[in-house]
This record gives structure tokens, C-alpha cells and sequence, in this order.
């Protein structure tokens, strides 16, 4: 039987981790099987044969000491195998154990769209994801609890670096509200980096000839982020152009056709806390110190596109959820003090259409959802 190299566990390491190779014919002294390994692409370099400890004829350990002597370098490693003074593997196989250095760390910086119910998908924007589902972590809680939940490695997509897919499912997400979203590098048992409040999951309610809207909007939701409720009532105004055809002899249309789409809705936001000003300025909350908290605005270059979550109660003990999947938001109106305090912070929002989704799907949504 021939020396050779069939399988490495786990698929990842870091300084002071072991890792186990399965083969054939490996030889019961260590210095007479050699194990190279090289950052896939680089030239092969040998293990120290003092940390390659011999199990059986069909399996080896490798013991990578703490201060990383054999210069194992970040990223995709190729392992091989080969007899005493072979010089370089006879057996090997590529890209199967990617090492981390110490400090690498999966950070996360926003969820989008941040809401979604079973089955629905979210894309985790962040840095240092690796192109292997099992290697970059997802990890998930209802906000304001402490315990984390690992997300299967099943319902996570590697996009690139910066980028995951992530499955939404009712195993890890066993309740409506918002939660909290969190990654981290494979082995780790809870998140590097997490975002608060990075996602509203909802659960859908069941079918209802009488299920109505019964109140006012008392939650509004701006990329996920609770804004607080509203001071006064929301006034959605929607326009559908037509364009008519005529025939010659005919005194009404024969046909007609969708024109232009307009949908612009006035919120009257009643929570004008430093968050909330910051958010909708399009600046940073700055920390002065001593207490003090500065917002900036006036003079923005640029309008961000925005996801927008409205929330109103049905009957039943049901919500309803209004969403629009792209928009502009902005402050537009009188803002005004007086002895009561705050009336209200104007925002105005005009939805945008999403052409990346069906017709029929491209401005927003109503749906009737129970939490937990």
C-alpha cells in the first residue's frame, strides 16, 4: 500500500491547534513520514518532525506550537505527505486547512434588508469572511438577551471577504422582534463583532378574511434600527399614472397602460433623541466627553437608499408590517419647540423601485405577521 494523504480534520487552525491527517502506510517513527505544508501557490516548507506524533499506519497528528516556529502565514494551506528525505510530497492535497493568524477577526458593520421572515435571505456586510460556510460564523440572539445561537453552517453563503448570505430559519430564529447578529471565525463559541438590533425577524400569521390594519403605526423601523413611534398620523400618498388608448371612432379608452409610480409617505416621528437626529441628519453621533453628545447637519452631498419597516396593530392579537425595500428619507418640514417639549421630527419618504426584484415587487409590502 502507498504512502498517501486522504483527508485533514479540522479545516482550520491557528497557533497552538493540533490537526489530524488520515492516509496510508505512515510509518510508526514520525521522522520517517514527513508533513510539508505551504500557503497554497508558495513553496513547500517541512514540519518540525518533533510535532508530528504518530496514532496508527492510517493517521497522524500535527501540533502547531504557539509561536507559529514552522511560519504557518494566514490563509489556504496545501498539506502533504512524503517518505524520509523525500524532499517534497509524494501525496498532498490543496486548499484544505485554512490558518488563522492571532488576531484576525470577523467584523460585521450592517444587515441588509434588516428585517425578514423564514426563508427569507439577508446579506451580512462585514471583513475577514473566509470562502468556506463552516469557517465564518453567524451567531444570532433575541436583543437583549445574552445567549448567543451558532446559525447552521447549511444557511450561510460565502459571497467574498466582505460579504455572507445568510438563510433566514425559524430553528435559530424561534421568535418575532428584533435580534441581534453577530460573526466570528470558525472554533470560536460566540461572535467576534456584533451589530444590536440588526434584524427584525417576523413570523408570518395565518389566513384571515377579516384580518384589517385596527390602529394607528406605533413602531417605525429605519434599516432596522428602532426609531420609536409617531406623533401624529402617517400619511402615505400614492400616484399610478395611466396612459389611455384611443381609437379613432372610439369616445373612451380601448386600452391602458401603467405609467409613472410615485409613493411618498409623511411620518411624523415623536422621538427626537440624539440617535434618531443623528441618523436622519446622515452624521456621525459625536462622544465630546464630560456628558456631551454633538449632531452635526446641513450641507450632505450624497442621499443614502434606506430600508423602511413600519409597524400598525391587527386584529386578533396580529401586527401588520409595511415595508419598502428602498427610499429616501429626509427631514422636510417645521420642527417645533415649545413648552411641551418636541412635537415632532417631519421626515418625508419617497420610495424608490428596487428593479432587481420582480414586477409586482419592487416598491414595498403588507404583511400580516404574530410575534412570539
Amino acid at each position: 500500500m502507498a504512502l498517501e494523504i486522504t483527508s485533514i480534520a479540522p479545516g482550520y487552525a491557528r497557533a497552538g491547534d493540533s490537526l489530524t491527517i488520515a492516509g496510508t502506510d505512515f510509518s510508526e517513527s514520525p521522522s520517517e513520514t514527513e508533513i510539508y505544508f505551504r500557503l497554497s501557490g508558495e513553496s513547500w516548507q517541512q514540519v518540525d518532525p518533533s510535532r508530528v506524533t504518530y496514532v496508527s499506519s492510517t493517521e497522524l497528528t500535527i501540533a502547531i506550537d504557539s509561536e507559529n516556529t514552522d511560519g504557518w502565514e494566514e490563509g489556504w494551506q496545501d498539506i502533504g505527505v512524503c517518505a524520509y528525505e523525500g524532499g517534497s510530497p509524494t501525496s498532498y492535497i490543496e486548499a484544505v486547512v485554512h490558518f488563522f493568524e492571532e488576531d484576525h477577526m470577523a467584523t460585521i458593520t450592517d444587515v441588509k434588508p434588516r428585517f425578514g421572515e423564514a426563508a427569507d435571505s439577508a446579506t451580512i456586510v462585514g471583513a475577514g469572511f473566509v470562502d468556506a460556510p463552516s469557517l465564518s460564523l453567524v451567531f444570532v440572539r433575541p436583543h437583549g438577551e445574552t445567549t448567543w445561537t451558532a446559525v447552521s453552517a447549511s444557511r450561510i453563503a460565502y459571497v467574498s471577504a466582505t460579504e455572507l448570505t445568510l438563510t433566514l430559519h425559524a430553528t435559530e430564529f424561534d421568535e418575532g422582534g428584533l435580534w441581534d447578529v453577530g460573526v466570528a471565525d470558525a472554533g470560536d463559541e460566540a461572535p467576534d463583532e456584533s451589530l444590536a438590533c440588526a434584524l427584525y425577524f417576523y413570523t408570518a400569521g395565518a389566513d384571515n378574511p377579516d384580518s384589517v390594519v385596527v390602529g394607528p403605526i406605533d413602531q417605525v423601523y429605519i434599516d432596522g434600527r428602532y426609531c420609536g413611534d409617531l406623533a401624529e398620523e402617517v400619511a402615505w400618498s400614492v400616484r399610478q399614472d395611466m396612459t389611455k388608448i384611443f381609437t379613432q371612432h372610439s369616445r373612451a379608452p380601448v386600452k391602458a397602460y401603467p405609467g409613472e409610480e410615485e409613493h411618498e409617505i409623511t411620518l411624523p416621528l415623536a422621538e427626537a433623541s440624539m440617535e434618531n437626529l443623528a441618523d436622519l441628519f446622515g452624521t456621525e453621533l459625536q462622544d465630546l466627553g464630560d456628558g456631551r453628545r454633538r449632531v452635526t447637519f446641513g450641507g450632505q452631498q450624497t442621499i443614502v437608499d434606506r430600508d423602511l419597516l413600519l409597524i400598525a396593530p391587527g386584529v386578533e392579537g396580529k401586527q401588520c408590517a409595511l415595508g419598502f425595500y428602498r427610499c429616501n428619507i429626509a427631514l422636510s418640514g417645521s420642527i417645533t419647540f415649545g413648552k411641551d417639549g418636541l412635537a415632532a421630527v417631519p421626515l418625508q419618504v419617497t420610495a424608490l423601485e428596487d428593479t432587481s426584484r420582480a414586477y409586482g415587487d419592487r416598491i414595498g409590502y403588507f404583511e400580516e405577521f404574530t410575534t412570539a
